[in-house]
């Protein structure tokens, strides 16, 4: 709640990191695009590697990729191999003003991955049908009577 008018203010901190925003996905093989807006700027890492650094060239808004103004926006296209990814968000808060219509704080991100596969459905029987031997046998083994011995 830290936009424009909201209640909660997030004061000048310069070049160190307010907060760290994480999103997780999973994508098949592809081009993930991405759009990117911070208030005042942001570092933007993908699995571990960065897309772009955050811009401290500005009194508030950097004027470039990645800031605050709607021109502003980091546009990312960039190869995925399939599997789990993250997500990393480092933001930063560079201007000086004293309340949240001064110096309103925030993240906007927009993104398109290649959807991850689904397993046919050849895969799973074996794995189905191990576990229905599984749930049988561990049935069996409870509606055996106990001996006590």
């Amino acid at each position: 709640e830290t936009g424009y008018g909201d209640g909660q203010f997030q004061p000048y901190e310069g070049t160190t990191p307010v907060v760290t925003v994480l999103e997780n996905f999973q994508s098949g093989h592809g081009l993930l695009h991405l759009n990117v807006w911070a208030d005042d700027t942001a570092d933007v890492i993908l699995d571990g590697n960065y897309l772009t650094h955050a811009v401290f060239t500005q009194s508030i808004c950097s004027g470039q990729p990645i800031g605050c103004r709607p021109q502003d926006d980091g546009q990312f296209s960039t190869l995925l191999n399939a599997g789990n990814h993250q997500l990393e968000f480092v933001m930063y808060q560079v201007g000086t003003g004293t309340d949240t219509t001064s110096n309103p704080f925030g993240l906007l991100f927009t993104g398109t991955a290649p959807a991850a596969a689904v397993p046919e459905p050849a895969q799973a029987l074996p794995l189905g049908c191990a576990l229905i031997l599984l749930i049988l046998t561990f049935r069996r083994k409870w509606k055996t009577p106990h001996t006590g011995r």
